[in-house]
């Protein structure tokens, strides 16, 4: 659930920011929202290490 829950905040923040940052005075400002972007990037990771091998001691359902 962390690692769902951490690509939907990482797609908020995403959906914050605008279409086309191609323009250095459009991302300076909004340096702020790809920090946010940057940071929420390192939760989606850590969560995806966390949840590695999680369902591996569970047995198989027929």
């Amino acid at each position: 659930m962390a690692f769902k829950m951490a690509v939907a905040d990482y797609f908020y923040d995403l959906a914050k920011l605008p279409i086309r940052l191609d323009n250095l005075e459009l991302r300076n400002k909004c340096v702020n929202g790809i920090n946010d972007l940057n940071t929420q990037f390192a939760s989606c990771h850590h969560a995806w290490l966390m949840s590695e091998g999680i369902m591996e001691n569970y047995v198989e359902l027929p």
